[in-house]
């Protein structure tokens, strides 16, 4: 587990070494918002930490998927609960940036995003980084990101490209790849996020996508899809046969990133608890599964936490700019 340090060090671990069942909190149930489906990449990933969660603190850690506009609506819920502890949910590159940075097709320039990112949130900590993968369906007649490119450019308006949701990292990964290689797939949004845009590429009803690295693996591996390329700079080593697409588009690079948070106002005793349990849990078993699933399991604490955010931020919103969105200024 890699342990990032941007400021100030990080919180001693002896914070969560008392029996949490002595302390005020938690007394209850805590509910964890993922805004995305259940099954998905994302969803994945927290339930893993909320498994060890709930048996760290002797409390239920309880997911709450709600499902929409690329993450805002669970995430608008999350900003509207109540700061005692018992609400968090998920914090990364998808809902505390993206998302609200790209100005939907009618609306006004001027109407404001659906909550602010920073504003109205206290940053936790993260779990995990990855990058996506270009699959195709298994029964395409390509084997690289060269023949994909030569095919599609001989005709792309057949090849449908499935995606989770506008403004989701797999999606401004293929906006990328459109707009570097200047092939336009039919794209295909899914409501339900990936999970469902993967069954259709498995069941032959879409040609390709991007997907996060976790999910992708299994399938590559499975042989029901294609793997094509990664989308981090460096070649990944849970699939160290694929390019990074860098190698074949220079300066081409979208990765992600997750974490938790809770609303405005969480106290700082909630808050630095829940730091030092992501700490524990990226040490230990959680830490090891993140790995196997293809993603590299990073501690940050809450300072660390949103100064990446806000740092990332700006390479997402400058990605944005370079594949065509009408973004709102960061």
């Amino acid at each position: 587990m890699l342990a990032v340090s941007l400021s100030a060090a990080v919180a001693p671990r002896a914070i969560c070494v008392p029996a949490f069942a002595q302390d005020a909190w938690p007394n209850r149930p805590v509910e964890v918002i993922c805004p995305f489906s259940a099954g998905g990449p994302t969803d994945v990933f927290i339930r893993i930490f909320c498994a060890f969660a709930s048996e760290r603190t002797g409390q239920n850690f309880l997911v709450k998927n709600i499902l929409g506009a690329s993450g805002t609506i669970g995430t608008a819920a999350l900003a509207k609960a109540a700061p005692d502890g018992y609400t968090i949910g998920l914090y990364n590159a998808v809902t505390h940036a993206s998302s609200t940075m790209i100005i939907p097709d009618g609306v006004d320039v001027a109407a404001p995003a659906p909550y602010d990112s920073v504003k109205d949130f206290a940053a936790i900590g993260t779990l995990y980084l990855q990058s996506n993968v270009l699959l195709t369906r298994r029964d395409l007649p390509v084997s690289s990101v060269e023949e994909l490119v030569a095919l599609a450019k001989v005709n792309p308006k057949p090849y449908t490209a499935a995606h989770g949701g506008i403004a989701t990292t797999p999606h401004i990964s293929l906006v990328l790849f459109e707009q570097m290689t200047g092939i336009t797939f039919t794209s295909v949004g899914y409501k339900g996020g990936t999970g469902e845009a993967v069954r259709d590429i498995v069941g032959g009803h879409a040609d390709l996508m991007f997907d996060n690295i976790g999910p992708a693996v299994t399938n590559i591996r499975a042989g029901t899809m294609k793997g094509l390329a990664v989308t981090s700079r460096k070649r990944n080593r849970q699939l160290p046969e694929l390019p990074a697409l860098d190698e074949l588009l220079p300066g081409y690079e979208m990765t992600t990133w997750g974490g938790l948070c809770g609303p405005r106002g969480l106290p700082q005793a909630v808050v630095d608890k829940l730091s030092a349990l992501i700490k524990e849990a990226l040490e230990g078993e959680v830490g090891r599964k993140y790995t196997q699933m293809g993603a590299e399991p990073v501690f940050m604490n809450p300072v660390e936490t949103l100064a990446f955010r806000n740092s990332d931020a700006k390479r997402i919103h400058d990605s944005l700019v370079k594949a065509g969105f009408k973004v709102r200024p960061e």
